[in-house]
């Protein structure tokens, strides 16, 4: 018996698995689409607090000015990001070998589900 051509329950079943393979791969890309998105995020609001952390550690000043603290909102980008920067100093002038500020930084984006917590320690030169 010779057969020309695929009959309908074969091109059906081939149909079938090829919709399972796309839509497979179409969920895989939105995932992937999505991480990437809100990885993007977490890399820019890390970088703001660094970069707020950063200009503290370099000030010359001790006790450092409270101009640091408070909160910023919108970045270039992410009008919504807000940081906001708390100095907490221990010690003081009657403390000279225990004087020191503890300087946290918050990042917080809407679009993330996580705060970005950046805390470090600044002494007394």
């Amino acid at each position: 018996m010779k057969r020309n051509g695929f009959t309908l329950i074969e091109i059906m079943i081939a149909l079938v698995i090829l919709t399972v393979v796309l839509l497979g791969l179409a969920r895989f890309a939105g995932a992937f689409l999505h991480t990437v998105g809100t990885s993007t995020v977490k890399t820019i609001a890390t970088e703001v607090a660094y970069s707020q952390l950063a200009l503290i550690r370099t000030d010359p000043t001790y006790p450092l000015p409270n101009g640091y603290s408070g909160t910023v909102t919108g970045f270039p980008g992410y009008g919504s990001m807000t940081r906001t920067t708390v100095l907490n100093r221990l010690g003081g002038p009657s403390y000279a070998t225990r004087d020191y500020t503890v300087v946290t930084v918050r990042v917080l984006e809407p679009t993330m589900k996580d705060t970005v917590n950046v805390t470090a320690v600044v002494a007394r030169p």
